[in-house]
């Protein structure tokens, strides 16, 4: 079973994640709204746990591409891991907001 974290790093940040979406954020508000409250909760609360983790830019491109098996380097789009991560902190935090 995938962590929520897992989930949008393989289901909504595949290899063609691009033809899907017309940028990277948009991925994040769709799993926010498709996905269960559950998963999305997970997925924020492991999003905080590596933004305190203290953890630097290598460190986290390793975590989101080796370990979760993401598509996207948000460095291809001008952000930082750690910038894209608190983007993307804020969307799952008001989606799981919307039930």
């Amino acid at each position: 079973m995938l962590t929520g974290l897992e989930q949008l790093a393989v289901g909504y940040f595949n290899q063609d994640y691009d033809l899907d979406y017309p940028n990277p954020m948009d991925a994040v508000v769709a799993f926010a709204a498709e996905d269960g409250r559950e998963s999305v909760d997970q997925a924020a609360a492991e999003v905080e746990q590596l933004l305190n983790s203290g953890l630097g830019e290598d460190a986290l491109a390793e975590v989101w591409i080796e370990r979760y098996g993401s598509s996207f380097e948000p460095t291809r789009y001008g952000m930082t891991y750690h910038d894209w991560l608190v983007k993307t902190l804020d969307i799952l935090r008001t989606g799981a907001q919307r039930d």
